[in-house]
């Protein structure tokens, strides 16, 4: 297992096999003060009032860097190329648990982070995760994925792509 770093946690995708309460503790200590860090969780859910395409441009909007149209686009496209654009006007209530994680991968995408932390926690579908790791590389490639998991799903997960991060983070 690498040691964390600040450098590291940057530079690689990560699996970290940590018990829940060291989460967030860990999360901190690795990201530096201004790092644009999105979340694809159940912890952190999409807003129920908001369709999937308005709890896509969200980011988006409320940075009000482009216009709404261009916004619109953007999120059309994402969610086209996602095969999700039959889904734009359903609300996250009416979806499955992959289709929200999806959508919270395309609202971290739109948002421009340079780091997703996907919880795998509630859910250890590796589907969803395979899904999220192709959606990052369609869209978004120089984003890191730090997946978070229990210790012991990220045994199942030896064969990704991913550093393991030590569990003395």
């Amino acid at each position: 297992m690498l040691p964390p770093s600040r450098l590291l946690a940057l530079e690689h995708d990560l699996i970290l096999p940590l018990p829940e309460t060291a989460m967030d503790k860990a999360i901190q200590s690795m990201l530096p003060a201004r790092l644009r860090i999105g979340i694809a969780s159940h912890s952190v859910p999409l807003l129920h009032q908001l369709t999937i395409a308005d709890n896509i441009a969200l980011p988006a909007l409320y940075k009000r860097l482009e216009t709404g149209k261009t916004i619109n686009k953007r999120v059309q496209a994402l969610l086209q190329t996602e095969g999700l654009d039959t889904l734009a006007h359903c609300f996250p209530l009416s979806v499955t648990r992959e289709i929200l994680i999806r959508t919270s991968m395309l609202r971290c995408i739109m948002n421009e982070s340079r780091v997703i932390v996907l919880d795998t926690r509630s859910c250890m579908d590796r589907s969803i995760l395979e899904a999220a790791i192709v959606m990052r590389d369609r869209h978004a490639a120089g984003t890191r994925i730090w997946i978070l998991c229990t210790p012991e799903y990220a045994q199942s997960l030896h064969d990704l792509p991913f550093h393991v991060a030590s569990g003395a983070l």
